[in-house]
Formats: structure tokens, sequence, C-alpha cells
């Protein structure tokens, strides 16, 4: 999916200068078209002066060819101009595809990493658990003479509330992981 989207915005990005470089071509071709129209209307006016009728005649023809191109460029540009914005709207819209599925596959290696994470948090905690279990359980069983009745009963309930609490822990981290 990734793949795909960049291969579309790549796609898109070249559409989008390949817009941008008629629409240019489209402006320099209505500038050149503005000139003819001047240098048009400096002929007819220079033929004015002179009354040359075949000069003011052609240079009018001129004019006139000249003034429509011109308004056959605008239209060109304006559609060039559309074109282009549309073409940019689809590059955001794919850009922004992207970087939704970006996100989306961050959020996916991120939650896998602090899976890993946890499950070896986890495996340390089944092992320190194991431990704790064996000293607490090893410190239970000691012969009594060693350890006052006192002392043997608060072993032993630690040991079982160790036990109960850790086998909690674990079944949740179980069910987390």
């Amino acid at each position: 999916m990734l793949t795909d989207l960049i291969y579309e915005l790549n796609a898109a990005g070249a559409t989008v200068a390949a817009s941008v470089k008629d629409l240019d071509l489209k402006r320099e071709a209505q500038k050149g078209t503005l000139a003819d129209l001047e240098a048009a209307k400096a002929d007819r006016q220079a033929a004015l002066e002179k009354h040359d009728v075949k000069a003011v005649a052609l240079a009018s023809a001129t004019e006139a060819v000249a003034e429509h191109i011109i308004s056959e460029a605008k239209s060109e540009v304006v559609k060039a101009e559309a074109a282009l914005k549309n073409v940019v709207t689809s590059a955001v819209e794919v850009s922004n595809r992207l970087q939704g599925e970006l996100v989306v596959a961050a959020r996916a290696k991120a939650e896998a990493l602090l899976s890993d994470l946890f499950a070896d948090k986890h495996q340390n905690m089944v092992k320190h658990h194991a431990g704790m279990t064996k000293i607490v359980t090893d410190s239970a069983s000691l012969p009594s003479l060693f350890l006052n009745d006192r002392q043997a009963d608060l072993i032993e309930g630690v040991a079982r509330n160790f036990a109960i609490t850790s086998a909690s822990l674990i079944e949740f981290a179980a069910k987390v992981s």
C-alpha cells in the first residue's frame, strides 16, 4: 500500500511539473502575442501618420488577428491554471493519504516494538517470579528450629501472597501481550 502511494505521489508530482511547464509555455505565448499586438498598433500608427492606406489596413488586420490570438491565449492560460489547480489538489490528496498510511505503519511498528519489549519484560518477570517463589518457598520450609513460630507464619504468609500476586501479574501480562 505504501509503495503504491509513493508511486502515485511520484506520478502526481510529474503531472504537476508538466502542468506548470504547460502553463508557463502558454503564458509565454500570450506575452509574445501581446508584443505582436503592440508592434501591429505601432505599425498602424506609423501608417496613419504616413497616410498609407494599404499599410493601415494591413496593420489593422494584423492587430485584429493578434487580439483574437490573445483572447484564445488568455482562455488557454485560464484552462491551464484550472488544470494545474486540479492536478495539485489531486497530488495533495495522495500526499495526505500517504501521510495517513505512514502514521498507521509507524503506529504498528511502535506497537510491535512495545510488544517485543513487553514480552522481554514478561520473560524477566517470569524468571524473577520463579526465583522469588523458590526463595520464599525455601525460606518457608526451613526447619523450625531456625525460626520462631511468628517468623515461620510471616514467611509462609508472604510466600502465599507473593504467589497469588505474581500469578495475577503473569496472567495479566499474558492477556496484555
